[in-house]
């Protein structure tokens, strides 16, 4: 694809997920800080942004969320509509790509290597998730794009809600990139080691944080990795709503997979 040279991979995270979908059901709720969890967790699923400017954040005991945002509109989750949504979601990734391997119930990598003839130069493709995605659906997404994985998820999160970055030069971005913006290395890393970003702090990075990769996760994107070190063009080896070449991946495709709840990180939506 023009932009980028080799793989051409994507994250797809939707915008504040559970909160956006209520808000989608309940337009009168246009504006307002929208925080859905408790039950048995007694914890915030999802915040949506305004909720999230008083200090409201996923995972957050619900008493605190009150006393943060007391204006707030609590909700309870309502995890079949979700998936309703979320399978929506990911029909409309499908039309972009047969490699397509949802993580959750609101983000999944698309491996775009090889589509520029349908849907041109990545930021063109990305332009037309988002579009195709708020037509289907009514919400937002935002978008990464880069030649490694991880870095498309990184990329995405930079840039929300409903925004868009793709990762044109590898080498200045990764000198940008803090190891708590890692996926696998998170907290556990902190901050830029010596203000080098990822690869000026290749040694400060815990040893295995790859995962079954076996190496230091500062080397995936000499090897086209990703995150837990597996060679990113291959996003499992998957395909949407096909067989299964690959241990796994057809669960995906399956109304079992998808009513069991089993795609749900955690029960969070961001």
């Amino acid at each position: 694809m023009q932009g980028l040279e080799g793989q051409v991979l994507a994250h797809v995270d939707m915008d504040a997920f559970y909160a956006a979908v209520e808000r989608l059901d309940q337009p009168r709720l246009a504006g307002a800080p929208i925080i859905v969890g408790g039950g048995k967790r007694g914890v915030v699923s999802a915040a949506s942004y305004e909720a999230r400017r008083f200090g409201v954040r996923s995972a957050m005991p619900m008493f605190e969320a009150r006393s943060r945002c007391p204006q707030g509109v609590f909700l309870t989750p309502r995890m079949e509509r979700y998936r309703q949504v979320s399978r929506r979601v990911m029909e409309v990734l499908a039309g972009f790509s047969p490699l397509l391997e949802p993580v959750s119930v609101d983000e999944a990598y698309l491996d775009l290597t090889g589509t520029e003839r349908l849907w041109g130069p990545p930021a063109q493709a990305g332009m037309a998730i988002k579009r195709a995605m708020h037509q289907a659906t009514g919400l937002t997404c935002s978008v990464g794009i880069a030649p490694v994985r991880f870095l498309a998820k990184i990329a995405s999160d930079r840039d929300k809600p409903d925004g868009l970055t793709v990762v044109t030069d590898l080498e200045a971005f990764l000198a940008t990139v803090s190891l708590k913006e890692v996926p696998g290395v998170g907290a556990r890393g902190g901050g830029r080691p010596g203000g080098r970003g990822v690869r000026g702090g290749a040694e400060g990075a815990p040893r295995g944080a790859a995962g079954r990769g076996g190496g230091g996760w500062a080397s995936a994107p000499a090897r086209g990795g990703g995150a837990g070190g597996a060679p990113a063009r291959a996003l499992g080896g998957r395909g949407w709503g096909g067989p299964a070449p690959g241990r796994g991946w057809g669960r995906w495709a399956s109304p079992a997979w998808w009513s069991s709840g089993s795609w749900g990180r955690s029960g969070w939506s961001g």
